[in-house]
């Protein structure tokens, strides 16, 4: 994981909530809700680097950005990346 200071079990429920992000992220995606995207990008990019997760926190930056331009196709590339990043820490 990291050689973070804060307690592995903090870090586990960080990574779990990032699970509940996914997931209203693909609901947004279907359904076009832009507003979703910058929300959830604009909280990873104000939380992850507290976790030291700095490729996070680019990612949250990216969503964000995605978000506020409503493009699908870079939209549907960060889903894929965010699902990743997930995966490799669960």
């Amino acid at each position: 994981m990291s050689d973070s200071q804060l307690p592995e079990a903090m870090i586990k429920r960080y990574i779990e909530r990032r699970q509940t992000d996914l997931a209203a992220l693909e609901k947004a995606f279907a359904q076009k809700e832009w507003e979703t995207f910058c929300r959830v990008g604009h909280q990873l990019k104000g939380n992850a680097a507290t976790f030291e997760f700095f490729d996070l926190e680019t990612l949250g930056i990216e969503l964000e950005k995605a978000g506020e331009t409503k493009n699908e196709k870079e939209a549907e590339r960060l889903l894929s990346a965010f699902g990743k990043w997930i995966s490799a820490r669960s």
